[in-house]
């Protein structure tokens, strides 16, 4: 077909004109109609294709939005960090930029995925991540393990997390367990248990774990070996070990360890220094071990002090298990202390922390005998930090030791202070615990750590408390030992 022109001018009769007329009509329309048809087939075939890409790569959508989402908030997390730092007068080595090289935004979970599988490759599949950020009135909690990102959104404001941390502790009856052994300042009225109405345990531990481990999370836990966390706010002041996230309702130390680690920007620099164990299956065994049992209290301090002779007997113990002399009564000074750090590898201390909330870094100590340079026998967290320790682990068998200041970026504690002086990993305490029960579990954790594991020494740990509750099921006795530091 086609277009028929006459020429300008040229002289058709009327009937002629007339046919042109209406056969060019025609012929347009056909066309018309011809291209409109070819326009719907590509539209129909265009859609049919995008609708086919996108069901194919929801997925991929998804886990792109959920990375953008992460960097954001992992760099906000990183801000409180400096900030958390800087509160204690000192500096954190966490890169907050915006863009990388040749003007690229920052990818800070690829950054993450690389440095844990150059420093675990053996076991990176068996490790997951659990990153906590709390900002207004919603809680996100994002699950990295080899097979992806995983994330929940929840409205939950501070109140609430405070609340949930509250009546697990008070479920768990630590506050009778601190009764006439923990540090009381001299005057105060002593602050017997909670005479509100209990709840179970068993809805506080729900309850715990529908915050922390929510289903979108939980049912993406399966497999993993070892759960490394980086808490905000009070989230690293809740006893994870007695969360029970699986449908057979066992306890998350059934099937992980765990530890606190103070934050991802530091793990390849803490990988460069340790590498000749980071990653490895391996057992330990110090050469210079430290151990400090029942110092022999001031008496004209601020604080009633007692006496633990549960803790010199353990100290003793574990001095005999590592071929060593423990420092009792009143030869535990801070001095002697301070003289053996630098070539200490392992630091046992086994006597009273305290934390003061109001004055972190100058309230809270681990508490020695006193002497002529220190008359108080008080070593407060900020001279804890001060001090340049080698130690590839420090256990702090006191009450205490793992709570503090609650900020932003986490809580500002003992055990935090031990990390930033040079101290790898530090076995740390939620709460104080009866000497009996301390000394038994921390015998077989020092059992554990010279048998072959990789994770140590959170895996070590997770060991001696599975041991130990096999005995004593109350999981207020077995608890609120955690780890703090980066795991080999």
């Amino acid at each position: 077909m086609c277009y028929v022109d006459l020429e300008v001018g040229s002289d058709h009769n009327p009937a002629t004109k007339r046919f042109v007329s209406y056969y060019n009509s025609y012929i347009f329309g056909y066309y018309r109609k011809l291209i409109a048809f070819y326009n719907y087939e590509y539209m129909r075939t265009l859609l049919l294709y995008c609708l086919i890409f996108f069901v194919f790569n929801a997925q991929s959508f998804s886990q792109i939005t959920s990375k953008e989402e992460f960097n954001n908030y992992y760099r906000l997390s990183s801000e409180k960090l400096i900030e958390l730092y800087g509160s204690r007068g000192l500096s954190a080595s966490c890169d907050t930029s915006d863009y990388g090289n040749y003007g690229m935004p920052m990818d800070f979970l690829g950054q993450i995925e690389v440095s844990l599988q150059k420093a675990y490759p053996v076991q990176v599949g068996r490790i997951g991540v659990l990153f906590y950020s709390l900002t207004n009135d919603t809680l996100r909690i994002w699950l990295w393990r080899q097979s992806g990102l995983f994330v929940s959104r929840a409205r939950v404001n501070r109140n609430e997390l405070t609340a949930a941390e509250i009546a697990l502790r008070q479920s768990l009856k630590v506050d009778e367990l601190s009764e006439g052994r923990a540090p009381q300042k001299r005057g105060a009225s002593v602050t017997g248990s909670s005479k509100n109405k209990l709840l179970p345990l068993e809805t506080t531990v729900r309850m715990a774990t529908d915050l922390l481990l929510p289903p979108p999370i939980a049912q993406h836990l399966d497999g993993l070996q070892h759960l490394m966390i980086i808490p905000e706010y009070n989230i690293g002041q809740f006893p994870f070990y007695v969360l029970r996230p699986f449908p057979n309702d066992s306890y998350l130390i059934d099937s992980v360890s765990i530890n606190f680690i103070p934050h991802l920007c530091n793990l390849l620099n803490f990988y460069e220094n340790k590498q000749s164990l980071i990653g490895k299956k391996i057992h330990y065994t110090p050469s210079n071990p430290l151990i400090v049992g029942n110092p022999l209290f001031s008496t004209t301090t601020a604080y009633q002090l007692p006496s633990l002779k549960g803790a010199e007997a353990e100290a003793q113990q574990v001095a005999f298990l590592l071929h060593t002399s423990p420092l009792l009564g009143k030869e535990a000074t801070i001095s002697a202390v301070k003289s053996n750090l630098a070539t200490a590898d392992l630091l046992y201390f086994a006597t009273h922390g305290f934390y003061d909330p109001e004055k972190m870094l100058d309230g809270s100590f681990l508490a020695f005998s006193p002497d002529a340079k220190n008359t108080t026998g008080l070593w407060s967290a900020r001279d804890i930090q001060a001090q340049k320790m080698n130690a590839d682990l420090a256990i702090l068998s006191a009450c205490q030791t793992g709570v503090g200041k609650i900020t932003g970026g986490g809580f500002i504690g003992i055990g935090r202070a031990f990390f930033i002086a040079g101290v790898s990993n530090t076995i740390i305490s939620l709460w104080s615990v009866d000497d009996k029960s301390a000394q038994q579990l921390m015998i077989t954790f020092m059992k554990e750590i010279q048998k072959d594991d990789y994770f140590f020494p959170a895996s070590h740990l997770r060991a001696a408390i599975l041991a130990y509750k096999k005995k004593d099921p109350d999981p207020a006795h077995w608890a609120p030992f955690m780890d703090f530091g980066f795991p080999f």
